[in-house]
């Protein structure tokens, strides 16, 4: 993890054209259908593994689907399609899954703050990008989004079944 896809070769930060909060099941796959577009993107996780709403909870804790309706986009998940996953099964899938279409990863990136620089554009760490995705949990502390126009807003979520291609950058 912690890819440094983000970076030039100097080490400075440059322009992404999406970044994703979160690195559970929806960063991943959203990271999946970013890579097939071949936009330059990056997943901010804020703890220091993947999934933490998996590692977080019990260790008896398993899918309440079975596999064969539980992989993410193009990965199947593993073992008998009508049995239920562990928790540490599912785990594993999913770092598995990243480093099966190397997504690039930034791990201890909590994303605190997202502030409006220039029209289509938001920065965030020192970075830049003309999107960024939400894809933590409901029970985690939402960010806020600074607008110029004025106090700091509840972020604004995508329509469901909302599609855009991916931005180009020159």
């Amino acid at each position: 993890m912690n890819s440094d896809s983000s970076h030039s070769d100097d080490g400075s930060a440059k322009h992404l054209e999406v970044a994703v909060i979160g690195g559970g099941q929806a960063g991943l796959a959203i990271g999946y259908y970013l890579r097939q577009q071949g936009c330059r993107f990056v997943i901010l996780e804020r703890a220091n593994a993947l999934a933490p709403a998996w590692r977080e909870r019990w260790d008896s804790l398993s899918l309440f689907t079975p596999r064969r309706y539980s992989a993410l986009p193009g990965l199947p998940f593993p073992g008998d399609p009508d049995g239920y996953p562990t928790r540490d099964q599912v785990i594993t899938y999913l770092e598995r899954y990243a480093k099966s279409f190397e997504l690039p990863i930034e791990l201890n990136s909590q994303v605190k703050q997202l502030v409006r620089s220039k029209p289509r554009t938001c920065r965030s760490s020192a970075r830049s990008c003309l999107r960024r995705l939400r894809s933590t949990s409901n029970r985690r502390d939402q960010y806020r989004q600074a607008h110029r126009s004025g106090p700091a807003q509840p972020a604004k979520r995508a329509q469901k079944g909302a599609r855009r291609e991916c931005p180009r950058v020159s």
